[in-house]
């Protein structure tokens, strides 16, 4: 359970803190309503990843990555072109439900 936050704060440091587990439950109640429409959620299928010219280890891991064109999805699922803040799923299987993504022979990154 999310604690309450408080009215006053000793620092700037306290008060940003204060805000970090509403924040994070928040996010992952928001995750998990849209995870549960799986099912109806739109696809596209990736070409290619490759190291974006501003890729830079240990943090600034920039991608470019490629999509099919529209026309080449397949037609009973529909397009998708990506966009700014989206969350994606990225798996070798087209899920049906949520309960597709829970188990231990299929995997998916969450990007």
């Amino acid at each position: 359970m999310v604690q309450r936050i408080p009215e006053t704060f000793l620092s700037m440091t306290e008060y940003m803190n204060s805000f970090m587990d509403p924040l994070i439950e928040e996010a992952h109640t928001d995750l998990f309503s849209n995870m549960t429409a799986v099912r109806r959620a739109p696809v596209c299928k990736i070409h290619s990843v490759e190291e974006s010219k501003k890729f830079k280890l240990p943090k600034d891991l920039f991608y470019e990555i490629k999509f099919n064109a529209a026309e080449d999805t397949e037609k009973d699922i529909g397009s998708y072109e990506p966009e700014v803040g989206d969350l994606i799923a990225l798996t070798d299987f087209r899920p049906k439900s949520i309960d597709d993504l829970d188990r231990p022979t299929r995997f998916y990154l969450i990007a």
